[in-house]
């Protein structure tokens, strides 16, 4: 197998001219998201000519990420191993945002919970949405994308909310 972090943003993989694998339009605008590539190569790869067409419409295009080679067991033990850290901290982060939301709603006088939460919330969204785990735990295409830039805007909007409560005018 060979391992691929991100390919922007549509491709066609081919293994001595026959085609092992595709993802997405070779035309046309449509996003359809980063995805992790794992392309299977077989056992009696050396030697042949693995060849990738890729197609772009933005000014981004080719591999990102370091490609990994091995066989399955070792890229999904390598990709765990990888990932894991991230995944947990977002989850993490995101159990308490959870937590601040319900110290909110006991309290709603007190909008510090409600800001934090929305940070935490935010933030742990946008952690968990970098994993290169992620594809193990749900295939939502562009919508990792789009959940991971919301995530940045409702935790940015909320620590400066957070801060501003917190210090005051002034």
């Amino acid at each position: 197998m060979l391992f691929v972090v991100d390919i922007d943003s549509s491709y066609e993989a081919y293994l001595d001219g026959k085609l092992i694998d595709k993802f997405g339009p070779m035309e046309g605008r449509r996003y359809l998201g980063l995805p992790k590539v794992y392309l299977p190569l077989g056992p009696a790869y050396a030697g042949k000519t693995l060849t990738l067409r890729i197609y772009s419409p933005y000014s981004f295009i080719g591999l990102f990420g370091t490609p990994r080679i091995g066989g399955r067991a070792e890229l999904v033990a390598e990709v765990v191993d990888i990932g894991m850290s991230p995944l947990m901290i977002g989850l993490f982060l995101m159990v308490l945002g959870l937590v601040s939301l319900f110290l909110f709603a006991l309290r709603t006088e007190d909008k510090l919970y409600f800001y934090y939460a929305g940070f935490a919330l935010g933030l742990g969204a946008h952690i968990a949405c970098r994993s290169v785990m992620r594809e193990f735990l749900l295939d939502l295409g562009p919508w990792w994308s789009y959940i991971e830039l919301g995530g940045n805007a409702v935790g940015g909007a909320s620590l400066c909310a957070f801060i501003g409560q917190l210090f005051g005018g002034g």
